[in-house]
């Protein structure tokens, strides 16, 4: 839903930055998983159950990517600690809205 929101509020030719959680990132402690989809994304509710994380995959970036009319201009996954020890990985891309 959000890429498709987000193409609809892109001109041809506008550039997008995303940055979301990447599936190479351990889910937190008391985050358990809800489901996988085909592209390799999971989703994890957290343990009080108000929340659904989402992480994604390369593959899920790409298909999403296409479906709503961007090309991948750029795509790279950050890999970093927290202050508290623990690993974080996120996707950073950029993208092109076809013309």
């Amino acid at each position: 839903v959000a890429f498709s929101e987000i193409s609809r509020g892109v001109k041809s030719g506008g550039i997008v930055l995303l940055t979301v959680r990447s599936v190479s990132q351990p889910p937190k402690q008391d985050e358990v998983i809800g489901n996988e989809n085909e592209h390799g994304g999971k989703s994890f509710q957290v343990a009080d159950g108000t929340q659904i994380q989402h992480y994604f995959s390369e593959a899920e970036i790409s298909v999403l990517a296409t479906k709503n009319n961007f090309e991948i201009v750029e795509k790279k996954e950050d890999f970093k600690t927290n202050s508290a020890g623990d690993s974080k990985s996120e996707w950073q891309v950029v993208l092109k809205k076809a013309s």
